[in-house]
C-alpha cells in the first residue's frame, strides 16, 4: 500500500484509461445517466474522505478507493463520447453519400499525393435542400491537381462542391483497417473535389501560433533547400530535424524500419532530450541565481514545447515534451518528480485533451519504451562497467537498446509483423550521427544568414546524411538482418508483454514465482502458435482480392501459396504490399510472393492452369477476361466459379450457355456499369454472384 502511495497518478490512470478503451470499443450513447452517476460517485466519495475518514479502519480504506475509481472509469469513458464526432447530432458524418455545398477550414497542412492533393479540413457550414447549416467534425478531401491546389494552406477558408461518402472498411482479409484509423481521428467522411468545384474564401483563420509554426518550418525548410541539401538527404534530415516526412520514399522508410532504427525519423523524445541538453548547456550560466534559475526553467519549457509546435505536435513529442516541462520545473523546487508518477501525469493529462490518442501507435510505443528504459536500463548497465570511454558509451546505448526493444517488443511484433535482428548494432551507429546530423542542422539554421559558415556547414550536413543513409541501407541488406512475415494476435500480444515483465521480474527480483508464472505463459505461446500451424497445414482458400482496376487471385493450399493477377499488381509492388500481404502473413505463407500473369500457362502440385481454365484442388474457375478464347460446345462445361475480369464482351446469358457454374464472380477490374449490368442479370435469372467492388474480395475457405 505504501508503495501506491508514492505513484498517485499510476493509481488514476489504470481506471481511467479502462473507461476511455471500453468506449472506444463500444461508442454507445449514454449522456444522462453517466453524468449522474459521475455526480453521485463524487458525492460519495467526498461524503467519504472528508467527513468520515477518521471513522474508516485500515482495512476498510477500500470504501474510499471504490468509488473514486468508478468516479475515475466513468469519467474516461463520458469525456471519450464527448470527443466521439460520430455521437454529435451536428456532425457532419450524417451528410455522408450526399453530394453538396460547403464552406471548410483547412486544418493541417496540405500533402502533396500522386495524382491530387490531401487536405483536412473542419467543415463550418454545409447546404442541403433545406439551405445553409452549422456543423462540426473533420472531413478527409483529395482535390484534382491544377495550377491552383498548390496555394491551398494551413488556415484557409474554401468553399466547395464535393460528393461526401463514408470511408470504407477494409476490403480484403487482414487488410489495414483505414476506416478505423480514421475514425480514431474523428474523420468518417472523404470527398474527391474536382478543379473549378472550389474557392479560397478566406485566409488565415486557423489558429495564429499554428500558422506561425508551420510558416517558420517551412522557412527553415526553404533555407536547408536553399543550402544545397535535395533528394534522399533533404528528406531525411526534414523528418528528423524538422518532423516533416512528406518527402520520405517507400524505401527509405524500409530501410530506417528493416535496420531498426525507424524511431530516429520520427521525431520523439529521443529528439526532444538532445534539444533539451543542448539548451540545458547553453543556459548552464544562469544556475548561479534563483530568479535566474526559474528565468532559465521557463526559457527551457518555452524552447521545448516551441520546438514541439514546428514539428507537428506528435503523441510521442508530446509525451516527451510533458515529461522535460515536469524535470524543469522539478530544478526550480529542487525536487525530482519520480519518473514513473510523471509519465503518468503526462498520459492522463493527454488523454483527457484526446481520449482517442491512446489509439495512436506512436502514443503507445513511446510510453513504453520510456518506461522499459528506467525499468531495466540501470540493471543492464550495472550488469558491465568498462573503464573505458569508447567502450562505456557502447555499453550504455546497448542497454538503452535492449531495454528499449524489450518493452516494445509485443507491440513492434503486433503492429510491423518484422524484427530488426541487428538493431542494436544499426543504434549504435545511427544514434550518434543522428545526434550529429540535429546539432549541425540547427547550427545551419541558426547561421543562414552567414553565408561562407552556412555553406560549410550544410555540406558537413550532406556527409552526416549520407552516410547515416548508408549505415542504415548497408545493415538492412545484410543476410538476415530482419525477421519477417511474424504474426501474433492480440490475446498471443497480451500472453507475450506478460511473460516479458515476469521474467524480467525473475532476473531482477530472483523471486520463483515469476520463473514459473513466465514458463506457464510461454506455454500458452506456444500452444497458441501450434493451433494456428495445424490450422494452416489444413488450409485450403480462393481468394479473389477487391483491388482498384486489378485482377488477383490468390490460391492457397496448406502454407503454399500462388496468386495468379494481371499487368497491374506485377508491375506496382504497393498493391500486393498493401492489399495482400497481411493476408498471407496470416495464412503462414510469408511476406514473399509470386504472381503468375493470367495469361500464362502455370503447373504446380497443387494448381494447373492453360489458357483460361484454371484447376484447384477439386475446384475449377475458368477466369473471362478480354483473352478469353472462343469456345464452341455442345453441352455446357460443369466448373465451379466464372470470374470476371477487364470487361469481357459477354453476357451472363451467353456464358450459361457454355458453362454450368456455381457462381458468379465479378472482380474490381470492371467498369461500374458493366459490373452494374452482370448484377442486374443474375439478380433476374436466380444466379448467385458475388461483386468485389460491392462486396469485398471474395473468399472461399474449405
Amino acid at each position: 500500500m505504501k508503495i501506491w502511495q508514492q505513484y498517485p497518478f499510476i493509481r488514476m490512470m489504470l481506471p481511467f484509461a479502462a473507461g476511455i478503451v471500453i468506449a472506444i470499443n463500444s461508442g454507445h450513447r449514454n449522456d444522462y445517466p453517466l453524468f449522474a452517476a459521475i455526480i453521485v460517485l463524487f458525492a460519495l466519495h467526498f461524503w467519504l474522505t472528508f467527513l468520515f475518514i477518521k471513522k474508516i479502519t485500515f482495512r476498510n480504506l477500500w470504501l474510499t478507493g471504490l468509488p473514486a475509481n468508478l468516479l475515475l472509469f466513468l469519467f474516461g469513458y463520458q469525456i471519450t463520447l464527448l470527443n466521439t464526432g460520430s455521437l454529435s447530432y451536428d456532425n457532419i458524418f450524417r451528410f455522408s453519400g450526399e453530394d453538396c455545398e460547403m464552406i471548410i477550414i483547412v486544418s493541417e497542412p496540405p500533402v502533396e499525393k500522386t495524382s491530387s492533393f490531401k487536405v483536412i479540413g473542419c467543415p463550418e457550414y454545409i447546404r442541403d435542400s433545406a439551405g445553409w447549416k452549422n456543423v462540426s467534425g473533420t472531413i478527409l478531401l483529395y482535390f484534382e491537381k491544377d495550377t491552383l491546389v498548390s496555394d491551398i494552406e494551413y488556415g484557409d477558408e474554401i468553399t466547395l462542391v464535393a460528393a461526401l461518402n463514408p470511408v470504407s472498411p477494409p476490403q480484403n482479409p487482414a487488410e489495414f483497417d483505414y476506416r478505423r484509423y480514421l475514425s480514431n481521428r474523428g474523420i468518417y467522411n472523404q470527398a474527391y473535389v474536382k478543379s473549378g468545384n472550389w474557392i479560397i474564401t478566406r485566409h488565415d483563420k486557423g489558429w495564429p501560433v499554428i500558422s506561425a509554426a508551420i510558416d517558420l518550418r517551412n522557412h527553415f525548410l526553404n533555407i536547408l533547400e536553399s543550402n544545397g541539401i535535395t533528394g534522399d538527404e533533404f528528406a531525411v534530415v526534414s523528418a528528423l530535424l524538422l518532423g516533416c516526412s512528406d518527402y520520405l520514399d517507400s524505401d527509405q522508410y524500409q530501410a530506417y524500419s528493416g535496420s531498426g532504427v525507424m524511431h530516429i525519423l520520427s521525431v520523439s523524445g529521443l529528439h526532444v532530450g538532445i534539444i533539451y541538453v543542448f539548451l540545458n548547456f547553453l543556459l548552464a550560466f544562469m544556475d548561479k541565481k534563483r530568479s535566474l534559475k526559474i528565468f532559465r526553467a521557463f526559457l527551457l519549457i518555452l524552447m521545448i514545447w516551441f520546438y514541439a509546435l514546428i514539428t507537428g505536435l506528435s503523441p510521442s513529442v508530446l509525451r516527451a515534451s510533458a515529461m522535460f516541462t515536469a524535470i524543469a520545473i522539478g530544478s526550480i523546487i529542487n525536487r525530482n518528480a519520480h519518473i514513473y508518477n510523471t509519465l503518468a501525469a503526462s498520459a492522463f493529462v493527454l488523454l483527457v485533451w484526446n481520449p482517442y490518442m491512446i489509439t495512436s501507435v506512436g502514443f503507445q510505443l513511446s510510453y513504453l519504451a520510456v518506461i522499459g528504459i528506467v525499468w531495466l536500463y540501470r540493471p543492464l548497465n550495472l550488469l558491465y562497467t568498462p573503464r573505458n570511454f569508447l567502450l562505456r558509451y557502447i555499453w550504455q546505448t546497448t542497454a538503452v537498446s535492449i531495454a528499449a526493444t524489450v518493452a516494445t517488443l509485443p507491440l513492434t511484433l503486433y503492429y510491423f509483423r518484422q524484427f530488426p535482428n541487428l538493431f542494436l548494432v544499426a543504434n549504435l551507429v545511427a544514434i550518434p550521427i543522428s545526434t550529429l546530423i540535429i546539432y549541425t542542422g540547427i547550427a545551419t539554421l541558426l547561421f543562414s544568414s552567414i553565408t561562407f559558415i552556412s555553406s560549410l556547414l550544410s555540406h558537413f550536413l550532406v556527409f552526416q546524411i549520407k552516410a547515416l543513409n548508408f549505415t542504415v541501407s548497408f545493415i538492412e541488406n545484410l543476410p538476415f538482418a530482419v525477421t519477417r512475415a511474424i504474426y501474433i494476435n492480440q490475446a498471443e500480444m497480451i500472453l507475450l508483454s506478460a511473460f516479458l515483465i515476469t521474467l524480467c521480474s525473475f532476473f531482477l527480483l530472483r523471486n520463483k514465482r515469476y520463473l514459473f508464472v513466465s514458463v506457464g505463459l510461454l506455454a500458452v505461446i506456444l500452444l497458441f502458435g501450434l493451433v494456428r500451424k495445424i490450422g494452416q497445414l489444413n488450409q485450403q482458400k480462393i481468394v479473389v482480392y477487391n483491388i482498384p482496376k486489378t485482377t488477383a487471385i490468390d490460391f492457397i493450399n496448406r502454407r503454399k501459396g500462388l496468386i495468379i493477377g494481371d499487368s497491374v499488381i506485377i508491375n506496382d509492388a504497393r498493391k500486393p504490399d498493401f492489399h495482400i500481404k497481411n493476408n498471407r502473413i496470416i495464412s503462414g505463407l510469408g511476406s514473399e510472393y509470386k504472381i503468375i500473369p493470367a495469361h500464362s500457362d502455370y503447373r504446380c502440385d497443387f494448381l494447373f492452369k492453360q489458357d483460361c481454365f484454371i484447376q484447384f484442388r477439386d475446384k475449377k474457375l475458368v477466369l473471362v477476361n478480354p483473352d478469353f478464347p472462343s469456345i464452341s460446345t455442345e453441352k455446357p462445361v460443369t466448373v465451379d466459379f466464372l470470374l470476371l475480369s477487364h470487361n469481357p464482351g459477354y453476357s451472363i446469358h451467353e456464358l450459361s450457355e457454355l458453362f454450368q457454374f456455381q457462381m458468379v464472380i465479378i472482380d474490381n477490374s470492371n467498369s461500374p456499369w458493366k459490373t452494374a449490368q452482370w448484377i442486374a442479370e443474375c439478380e433476374n435469372s436466380g444466379i448467385k454472384f458475388h461483386s468485389t467492388k460491392n462486396s469485398g474480395a471474395f473468399v472461399m475457405d474449405d
